[in-house]
């Protein structure tokens, strides 16, 4: 057996030592460097009914524009769930039983879905259904929830309150109002440090008037209200809603908007988004990637960092 001097037996322990070193950094590096991802998609007022248009909206051209998102769900995207942002029927001056029929028809193609499928309520579902009619028909448990997905929260919350804080039901029609029951709600839910996704389908993002931020008031009666409150929550990276019947993204006071709008309009047809949110656990920050399909398609991402710097991940 060879033997070595204390010299060469000092390199030798050095040079084990450095590689350990070195190993062991690379290890750690690619650990604290490595974001987790999660798809997810969001379609909202389809307003399906059997007119061929309401204004601009296109009721008839809802199920055919559904059928083609799902099929590019199942096919190309496949996301680990996907959002119904509300008003899945147009329900005007409809009669219940029709109306029934409406969403049985549209939420049997919404069922398509080869992924976890979850609901919102919008104001046109409430127009002949109250909320327990509503819960019954989709085999949802609450009117609001909250579901943990990797490392993303996503947040349901309802905005279908009357001013005085009861339950939309038949005959209440446009502008949402979130209740002090759901404020509370929210106050729990949002008490995370996992990066959230709120989901809605009235908007909280305001208006400006002289300069002065201000309620929506198509949107939400108290949605200056709902906007202050969220800014309390660094970890709430992005608010997705329907409702409008155009799409917008807008940041306002470090919240950002996304609002997806109508399925089928004269301007937009097979219009909804699919999403692709990362998050790395050392460096604190989110980030998603946004793409709009159908007319004026376009993809960006937004980032937020909600929290310091990591370095102790195990």
């Amino acid at each position: 057996m060879k033997k070595y001097s204390n010299n060469e037996s000092n390199k030798i322990l050095l040079y084990i030592c450095v590689s350990i070193i070195i190993l062991a950094g690379s290890t750690y590096w690619n650990k604290i460097n490595t974001e987790t991802d999660l798809k997810f998609g969001f379609v909202t007022d389809l307003e399906y009914g059997y007119k061929n248009n309401v204004g601009n909206k296109l009721p008839k051209d809802s199920p055919d524009a559904l059928e083609k998102a799902v099929t590019f769900f199942n096919e190309k995207f496949n996301p680990e769930i996907v959002i119904m942002g509300g008003d899945m029927v147009e329900s005007s001056l409809s009669k219940k039983k029709t109306t029934i029929e409406q969403f049985e028809k549209i939420n049997a193609i919404f069922s398509k879905l080869e992924t976890r499928r979850e609901y919102v309520f919008g104001n046109h579902d409430l127009r002949d259904l109250n909320k327990e009619e509503l819960r019954d028909m989709l085999a949802m448990n609450d009117n609001h929830s909250y579901i943990d997905l990797g490392d993303w929260r996503f947040v349901l919350m309802d905005t279908n309150f009357k001013i005085d804080g009861s339950d939309f039901g038949p005959d209440y029609y446009v502008n949402g109002y979130v209740s002090k029951a759901e404020f509370e709600w929210l106050e729990d839910v949002l008490n995370t440090e996992k990066p959230t996704i709120i989901f809605s389908h009235h908007s909280s993002i305001p208006s400006k008037i002289d300069g002065e931020l201000v309620s929506n008031f198509k949107n939400l009666s108290n949605g200056i209200d709902v906007h202050n409150f969220f800014k309390k929550y660094k970890n709430l990276v992005l608010v997705i809603s329907g409702h409008e019947p155009g799409y917008r993204f807008e940041n306002v006071e470090g919240i950002n908007y996304l609002i997806v709008g109508n399925i089928a309009t004269s301007q937009a047809l097979v219009n909804f988004v699919s999403l692709e949110a990362k998050y790395n656990k050392c460096t604190k920050k989110a980030k998603i990637i946004i793409e709009k399909h159908g007319e004026y398609a376009q993809k960006f991402e937004i980032e937020k960092k909600i929290g310091k710097l990591n370095l102790w991940l195990k």
